[in-house]
């Protein structure tokens, strides 16, 4: 005689447990899919200025890339050009503007600007110059990039 086997049904705890955790797992894809969402954008700009840097001003390896906004906006992508040097590519957001490569050993270096510890320095344009741009959480500064003295504040 064949013993007939009972099958265990999920109690109510059990129930639960499940539903919870399909909860759980939900808005943690929906987490992770809004957060790639919203990079997306970001990160295909990055990779575009980089590869704009490359063709159009012989960046061969790209080290650092920074969006700077002072009067105009522009993508700042700083690395190795073809001579080893160390320079700059300054592109204007706006298509219509020229891109401009900076080599940083004709300025002052960004550790000789003043600024406190928490904030950033940039390299920009600002009223078509090259510009250090200085960020803290109380405002940004401005220095002109050859000479090292600032230019404007904009301090809270």
């Amino acid at each position: 005689m064949k013993k007939l086997r009972r099958k265990r049904r999920l109690g109510l705890v059990g129930q639960l447990f499940i539903g919870l955790l399909v909860i759980i797992a939900t808005g943690l894809f929906s987490f992770i899919l809004y957060g790639w969402i919203a990079a997306n954008p970001i990160l295909q700009t990055k990779a575009s200025a980089i590869q704009l840097a490359k063709s159009k001003a012989g960046l061969v390896k790209a080290e650092t890339y920074a969006v700077v906004t002072t009067d105009v906006t522009v993508y700042s992508v700083t690395g190795l050009d073809t001579n080893g040097q160390t320079v700059a590519v300054l592109i204007p957001k706006d298509s219509g503007s020229t891109i401009e490569q900076v080599a940083l050993k004709n300025g002052v270096a960004a550790d000789k600007i003043p600024h406190s510890s928490g904030s950033s320095i940039m390299l920009g344009l600002y009223k078509d110059k090259p510009i250090w741009e200085v960020n803290s959480s109380k405002g940004f500064q401005i220095y002109d990039f050859t000479s090292g003295k600032m230019i404007a504040n904009f301090m809270n």
